[in-house]
Order: structure tokens, then sequence, then C-alpha cells
């Protein structure tokens, strides 16, 4: 009788071992249903935006170079950004030009970026496009005056 009630509490306990398992198993998959319908099908989601705002972290290592070699362009900035449809690349700054600022945006469109391109450009005088080129750049292209003196691209600054 003794080993009936051993083999009967066996036999129980392994039934509640293997009920916990399909109670955990069963838990488990939900939330891996619910975590897989919040990445993949919500519209956006954080990780649908670290996606995107590194994909324009690539491109701007990609292609900032180039553009900023020309002085027209050394105010303007370029940056990853939390906003526009789920991470983007934000373009802000300054230029001289309405011309400028258009030729801001045939640039970048003609590189084709695979991500959101948000465009904050303003128009500005030169004192002020100044003020908001950094000092590295500033010297490079010798904004206001070259480091002899001499007038730097834009010119004397006493005639702004």
């Amino acid at each position: 009788m003794e080993e009936n009630a051993n083999s009967k509490a066996v036999w129980e306990n392994r039934r509640g071992n293997a009920g916990r398992l399909v109670f955990y198993a069963i838990a488990l998959l939900g939330i891996a249903g619910v975590v897989g319908y919040f990445v993949w099908f919500t519209p956006c989601n954080s990780v649908k935006q670290a996606a995107a705002m590194s994909r324009a972290q690539a491109y701007i290592d990609a292609y900032q170079g180039a553009f900023f070699k020309e002085w027209k362009f050394g105010a303007v900035t370029w940056q990853p950004h939390t906003g526009g449809g789920c991470g983007c690349l934000l373009v802000s700054g300054y230029v001289l030009e309405e011309e400028d600022a258009k030729a801001v945006i045939a640039t970048i469109v003609a590189t084709r970026p695979d991500v959101e391109v948000i465009y904050q450009i303003e128009t500005a005088d030169k004192k002020t496009w100044v003020e908001h080129v950094p000092q590295d750049r500033r010297d490079e292209f010798g904004l206001p005056l070259k480091k002899d003196g001499s007038p730097g691209p834009l010119g004397d600054p006493s005639t702004w």
C-alpha cells in the first residue's frame, strides 16, 4: 500500500511539473507574440526609430564630408533626429541666398537618402550667417577674414 501511495505521489508531482511547464511555455509565447507585434506591426516604435536614426547617421558619415567642401554650406548642420514619421535626418541652418537653400535640398535629394529628411533652412545676412558657422569651419574658409587679414569669400566685413 505504501508503494502505491508513493507511486501516486510521484505521478501527481510529475503532472504538476508538466502543468507548470505548459503554463510557462504558453506565457512565454504570449509575451513573445506581444513583443513581436510591437516590433513588426506598429507604425513607429523605439526599435524602428533607432534603426532610422542609425541609417541617418550612416548617411551623414558617407556624404557630409563632400557636402561641406563648399564654404556656402558652412552654417548648415546634419544630424539624426527623433522627429518625422519615425526618426529622420534633420538638415538645419542658415544660407546666404535662396538659391543656396535650393542647392542644399537638390544636393541631398540627388544622393537619395534611405531615410526621411526634414529641412529647416533659413536665409540670413552675412553677419548672422558667419555667427552660425562653427569656429573651425570659419578658419578653414577664411571667414570673415583670412589669417593674413585679407577679405574672405564674403568680402570685407566692414562693408556688411
